[in-house]
């Protein structure tokens, strides 16, 4: 299937109702999409049951992320493809491929089936169900499709006109620069366009794991890498023009310190730690004790990786920050 038959700003607006939690738009969305997945599943797998399982984990990702979804319909086809590849992929590499012949009477779920199929997801999920039933929805949706069918022909057939104009071919320029005051483990890259058009949207992804795009107050275009690889970035003009280029990401710290060990002796709490990547941030070290009132250290050695607390007198919670944020908690109790 042609990610062309769904209309993104269709699936932008439901997006933007997932983030207030509104079940209904979940179930949209599933609607809206479900057919897609389970194609690629169906067919790659060769087996409806093992395709079921496969749409459910496919589902169960997208959806867990709640209301800290993307809401850009486009973003959300991606993601949608990138996760569909992984899991399918995934399960054939473990075997849970079957041999059914793949027909036009099989190669489709079926309402009823795919009904029960978010039920079972929403309930994996802890969510409660939608008010409006799956059929609704997918017939509203083909509804949508009819509909839109004769504005689409007619916005080709403009693109098609302007699309003659010499200009209007242009790809973008794009480069993606390293900020040079970004911390070495926590790199950003601030993406430059030179076009007359202007910016639709931008992808950014390593691997099947798509990364966070944000916009600055002056307007530019800044990625924060979650994960070191090969970053590929996609620009897409509203003239339809897209263009691409690379950046290899070479290291992001995502991991808090790690506990090592910890003792107590006269009086004292020792507590060992470790990070091989940002560092600890010594001095961004403190506990919390069950009255909640706040602790610090009264020594601590960064060669030795050592925290030193006066011994504690009640449950408390130590946390130990890295240089970039991430934060080990270490929960004591007596």
């Amino acid at each position: 299937m042609s990610v062309n038959r769904y209309d993104p700003g269709y699936l932008t607006s439901l997006l933007k109702d997932m983030q207030q939690g509104d079940p209904d738009a979940y179930a949209g969305i599933f609607a809206a999409t479900f057919p897609k997945a389970y194609e690629k599943a169906i067919t790659t797998l060769k087996d409806k049951y093992a395709a079921q399982d496969a749409v459910k984990a496919i589902y169960v990702k997208l959806f867990s992320v709640g209301e800290n979804i993307i809401p850009d319909g486009k973003v959300f086809l991606r993601q949608l493809d990138n996760v569909t590849n992984q899991v399918v992929e995934g399960m054939k590499e473990y075997d849970h491929v079957g041999n059914e012949e793949i027909t036009d009477a099989n190669r489709e779920m079926s309402n009823e089936e795919a009904g029960f199929l978010l039920e079972d997801i929403f309930s994996t999920l802890h969510m409660e169900s939608g008010e409006l039933p799956l059929d609704a929805l997918v017939s509203y949706n083909d509804y949508r499709k009819s509909r839109t069918l004769t504005q689409r022909i007619f916005l080709v057939v403009i693109i098609l006109l302007i699309a003659a104009l010499p200009l209007y071919l242009i790809p973008p320029k794009v480069s993606v620069s390293l900020d040079s005051e970004a911390s070495e483990w926590a790199p950003t890259y601030t993406v430059e366009t030179q076009s007359l058009f202007s910016v639709d949207s931008i992808i950014a992804y390593i691997g099947y794991d798509l990364m966070p795009v944000t916009q600055n107050e002056d307007g530019d275009y800044v990625i924060t890498p979650s994960e070191a690889g090969d970053m590929t970035v996609e620009i897409t003009l509203t003239t339809g023009r897209t263009a691409e280029t690379s950046v290899t990401v070479d290291k992001v710290d995502v991991t808090t310190p790690q506990l090592v060990s910890y003792y107590a002796e006269n009086g004292f709490l020792y507590v060992y730690a470790t990070d091989d990547e940002s560092g600890i941030n010594y001095d961004g070290i403190y506990a919390v004790d069950e009255t909640g009132e706040t602790l610090y250290p009264v020594s601590y050695s960064a060669d030795e990786g050592m925290i030193v607390f006066n011994m504690l007198e009640n449950n408390t919670n130590i946390y130990i920050p890295d240089n970039v944020g991430n934060e080990l908690q270490i929960i004591c109790s007596r």
